[in-house]
C-alpha cells in the first residue's frame, strides 16, 4: 500500500522469526498471501515486492542445510528438501487432519491414537468437512479479497507443519488465518443474512457454536477464578493481620471453613507440611 518501511520491516521481522525457530516458516505464508490477494498493481511488481523476503527465506534454508539440520529416516519428520515426494504424501494425509482440528476438532493428535482403519475414517471425515466448509466459503471468497488473504495465508502456513505428525500446537500460525477468515465469514453472513440462503447461515451458526461459545465460557471461568483468587487473597491478608504466630494463622484460617470434616482435613494437611500445629 505504498508504506516504504514495510519493504524493510517485513523481511527483517521474518529473519528474526526464522532465527527463533523453524515454525516461523509459516509466517512467510502471509507475506505471500498479501502480495497475491491484497496488494494492488501488476503481477511483476507484486513478485518484485516479495524479493527481499524470498531472499531471506532462501538464505535461511541454505544455511539450515549447510549446518546439517533436517531429518532423514524418521517416522515423525519428513524433510521436504530430501524427500519431496514423501512430503507431498504427508501433506495429503496430514493437512485435512490439521484443518479439521483447527475448525471443528478433535485435536489433530487424536489421529495418532487410532488404529489404521479408524485413521482412514478420520481422514475421510476431515476431507468431507473441508469440502462442506469450502462450499460455504466460496461465495465470500469470490467477493472479499481480505477473506482470500486469510484463507490463502492459513493454507500456506499449514504446509511446513505437515512435515511432522499432526499436533494441535502446530496450528499457531495457521490459526491466525483461520481466525481472520472466521470473522469475515460471520460478518458477511450477518450483513447479508437475507440474501445468503440457508446453507451459509447454518454453517455460520455451527462455527459460532464451535468457536465463540467455548471462548465465552472460558472467559467466564477465567473471571470467576480471578474473583475467587481475589476473595481468597483478601481472606488470607485479613487473617494474617489478626494472627500472632504461624500456628494461630492456620487455626484462624481453618475457622473460615464451615464443614468440620473439611476443617480437620485442612489442619491435618497443614500439619503434615509445616509440622507446626
Amino acid at each position: 500500500d505504498g508504506w516504504r518501511w514495510g519493504v524493510l520491516l517485513a523481511p527483517a521481522l521474518l529473519l528474526g522469526a526464522l532465527l527463533a525457530g523453524e515454525l516461523a516458516v509459516g509466517a512467510g505464508a502471509y507475506i505471500v498471501a498479501y502480495a497475491v490477494c491484497i496488494e494492488r498493481g501488476p503481477w511483476h511488481r507484486r513478485i518484485a515486492g516479495l524479493g527481499p523476503s524470498v531472499l531471506i527465506g532462501l538464505g535461511w534454508w541454505l544455511t539450515y542445510r549447510a549446518l546439517g539440520f533436517g531429518a532423514y529416516g524418521s517416522a515423525w519428520y519428513v524433510d521436504p528438501g530430501r524427500d519431496p515426494l514423501g512430503f507431498t504424501a504427508a501433506v495429503v494425509e496430514r493437512a485435512p487432519i490439521l484443518l479439521l482440528g483447527q475448525w471443528a476438532g478433535p485435536p489433530p493428535e487424536f489421529y495418532l491414537m487410532f488404529a489404521p482403519s479408524a485413521q482412514r475414517v478420520h481422514w475421510l471425515a476431515a476431507l468431507a468437512f473441508i469440502l462442506v466448509l469450502g462450499v460455504a466459503f466460496v461465495p465470500l471468497l469470490r467477493r472479499d479479497r481480505f477473506a482470500r488473504f486469510w484463507a490463502l495465508g492459513m493454507l500456506l502456513a499449514l504446509l511446513p507443519v505437515c512435515a511432522t505428525v499432526p499436533f494441535d500446537r502446530l496450528l499457531l500460525l495457521a490459526g491466525v488465518g483461520a481466525l481472520g477468515l472466521l470473522a469475515r465469514y460471520l460478518l458477511w453472513v450477518w450483513q447479508a443474512r437475507r440474501a445468503v440462503g440457508w446453507f451459509p447461515a447454518i454453517v455460520a451458526v455451527a462455527l459460532a457454536g464451535l468457536h465463540l461459545a467455548p471462548a465465552v465460557l472460558e472467559r467466564t471461568e477465567a473471571d470467576l477464578a480471578q474473583y475467587l483468587g481475589a476473595v481468597a487473597s483478601t481472606l488470607v491478608r485479613r487473617t494474617a493481620a489478626r494472627a500472632h504466630s504461624e500456628a494461630e494463622f492456620y487455626t484462624l484460617l481453618a475457622e473460615q471453613i464451615d464443614d468440620p470434616v473439611d476443617r480437620r482435613t485442612f489442619l491435618r494437611r497443614v500439619t503434615s507440611v509445616s509440622g507446626r500445629l
